[in-house]
């Protein structure tokens, strides 16, 4: 039983510090887009340039693609979302309950959701009282109600200047749809489950995307890709070592086009060459992590970052630079540390108490 504990705390672990460096991928990219001029103007202000900010601004280019942190998280989520199901199927005995899943996800997700949306709303105000940035975004009282609903994308913007919140509204679609896919999955089987899931987002594309709406459909290949590996983690199926070249190539091509701006098919290039990584992480149960290292500990807050880092950037950069970009790239490191400080704080006062009251349910 010991040696169990020891195995499923190792993996909590492991998740966890990957959605610590996934979060903080996507937090970082924002203080540095925000607080600092960018590589190609840095470049031409100091060609040839070796000091050491210069080699951190050059050490940090990675973080351009930052965004990469998205599907990873939604990867993340199919698969922990789905896990439990996946055990019960394998061995034929499902047991679920819906009203029971909805709850849970609702305590996990809704207090810190309509956190962040409060908090944007007073970080935005503090920022337009020292000036105005282009980043700020539409607060009024219907983007506000479609925000909270989790429509945002399908009938209004996100709240204020808090982009993020577009994919926490699909990730609640993802938890009320679930039950139904999950029955969809018991007659089908896994394989044929994740080709529907890739025929829905195909779908999705050309019904929604292009037409400018933002909606789980889309990306719902993204969040199963996830599921999937829970199934085959069930069933005990190894990755097969070639997963790992397969993954190298669509990180590189979610990287190209990305920087094509092709912003979506970007994030499934990702989401496709995230997946296997996650496997094969899952698989090496054995795999040395501290409890206590920084990217576990980052992880353990890491939906606070995530919800609520964006308002806070903006506010500190309005406040402390008028909203202009700065040459060194030391102010990005130090906005970072102060945007992780205040997330920790939220943290504690939003997710905190949600965290608490679902372990109080699970007793």
């Amino acid at each position: 039983m010991a040696a169990l504990a020891m195995q499923r705390d190792r993996h909590v672990e492991i998740i966890d510090a990957v959605r610590g460096l996934a979060a903080l991928s996507v937090a970082y990219l924002h203080c540095r887009e925000i607080s600092w001029i960018g590589m190609r103007a840095y470049w031409l202000q100091h060609p040839f340039d070796f000091s050491l900010s210069s080699i951190i601004a050059y050490a940090t280019f990675p973080v351009s693609y930052g965004s990469i942190g998205v599907p990873i998280l939604f990867v993340i989520s199919g698969y922990v979302i789905h896990r439990r199901a996946a055990r019960m199927l394998a061995v034929g005995d499902l047991h679920f309950v819906t009203s029971s899943f909805l709850i849970r996800r609702f305590i996990r997700i809704y207090p810190t959701f309509v956190a962040a949306i409060g908090l944007t709303y007073i970080c935005d105000m503090i920022t337009r009282a020292y000036g105005i940035h282009q980043r700020l975004g539409d607060l009024s009282l219907s983007t506000f109600f479609w925000n909270i609903v989790a429509f945002q994308g399908v009938f209004a913007v996100p709240f204020g200047s808090n982009g993020p919140l577009w994919s926490l509204a699909v990730e609640v679609q993802f938890y009320i749809v679930y039950p139904i896919v999950l029955l969809l999955r018991m007659r089908i089987g896994p394989e044929k489950m994740l080709a529907t899931a890739s025929g829905l987002s195909v779908a999705g594309y050309y019904i929604f995307e292009r037409n400018g709406i933002v909606a789980f459909p889309q990306y719902y290949f993204s969040w199963w890709l996830g599921a999937y590996l829970a199934d085959r983690e069930a069933r005990r199926d190894r990755l097969p070592s070639l997963w790992l070249l397969i993954s190298a190539l669509f990180m590189a091509a979610g990287c190209l086009c990305y920087s094509l701006q092709a912003s979506f098919l970007s994030f499934m290039m990702w989401a496709i060459g995230f997946a296997p990584l996650l496997g094969f992480l899952i698989q090496r149960k054995h795999a040395r992590l501290a409890p206590d290292s920084m990217l576990h500990r980052i992880g353990q807050f890491s939906y606070s970052i995530y919800a609520a880092h964006l308002p806070i950037v903006l506010m500190l950069n309005t406040m402390l630079f008028d909203g202009l970009k700065q040459q060194s790239i030391y102010w990005s490191l130090l906005m970072l540390l102060i945007t992780l400080t205040f997330c920790y704080g939220f943290h504690l006062v939003a997710e905190r108490p949600s965290l608490a009251l679902l372990k109080k349910i699970a007793r």
